[in-house]
C-alpha cells in the first residue's frame, strides 16, 4: 500500500496543476510535461537531493495521473488533438 501522505501530496499537485493550467489539451502536451518532470527528477537524483527527488517524483506522478484521467473520458477536443480515432473509443474505459 502506498503511504497516504504521498497520495495526498500527488492529489494536491494534480489539483494545483488543474487550477493553474486547466485541462490538458492533448496527450502530446502531457508527454511534454512528463518529459520535463522526468528530466527534473533525473537532475534531483544526480544531486542526491532527497527532498527534491520526492517533489519531482510527485510531479511526475501527477502528470501521469492527469493523462490517464484525460484518456479515460476524453473530451472531443482532447481526443481530436491527441489523434485518437473514434474507432478507438471501445478501449477508453477499460485498462
Amino acid at each position: 500500500m502506498i503511504d497516504p501522505t504521498i497520495l495526498k501530496t500527488v492529489e494536491r499537485r494534480v489539483q494545483s496543476a488543474r487550477d493553474i493550467y486547466g485541462d490538458l489539451s492533448s496527450s502530446h502536451e502531457a508527454l511534454g510535461v512528463a518529459m520535463e518532470e522526468f528530466q527534473e527528477l533525473i537532475e534531483a537524483i544526480h544531486k542526491n537531493d532527497i527532498r527534491n527527488v520526492r517533489r519531482e517524483a510527485s510531479d511526475l506522478a501527477a502528470i501521469c495521473l492527469r493523462l490517464a484521467e484525460a484518456c479515460a473520458l476524453p473530451s472531443d477536443a482532447f481526443a481530436k488533438r491527441s489523434g485518437f480515432m473514434e474507432s478507438d473509443s471501445h478501449w477508453l474505459g477499460a485498462i
